[in-house]
């Protein structure tokens, strides 16, 4: 079942960046004007407001389909109000911060980040 699905609308002029650190940070479009160059901004079409983010659950994006590993107390909330989120794609089981969600799988290329960023329950 999907727990939360956005269009990506922009990607800031410093993603490249935080992709070399091996994270990307996302925001609702409509989001503070300072964080969007350092942001992949995001136009939320679906949120289950019933489901929970879980570890063991996907996250879909680039063409790719990541395992999360560790998600931080404060996410999903960040996610739901603000389309605000720190992927960081190294495999953690405990997250870093409270708004972290750490995934398996390599970083994704800049160019290919483009189409939906999708979470789903569980993984195939």
């Amino acid at each position: 079942m999907m727990i939360y699905c956005a269009r990506i609308t922009a990607i800031g002029l410093f993603v490249a960046d935080g992709l070399t650190d091996k994270m990307l940070i996302t925001f609702d479009s409509n989001g503070p004007k300072d964080c969007l160059d350092y942001s992949l901004s995001l136009e939320p079409s679906f949120r289950e407001e019933s489901l929970f983010i879980l570890p063991g659950d996907t996250l879909l994006l680039a063409g790719c389909s990541y395992l999360i590993t560790a998600v931080g107390k404060g996410a999903q909330q960040a996610l739901f109000e603000l389309g605000h989120l720190t992927l960081v794609f190294n495999g953690d089981l405990n997250p870093c911060h409270i708004g972290a969600v750490h995934l398996s799988g390599p970083v994704p290329n800049l160019r290919d980040l483009h189409g939906e960023l999708m979470i789903a329950e569980g993984h195939p």
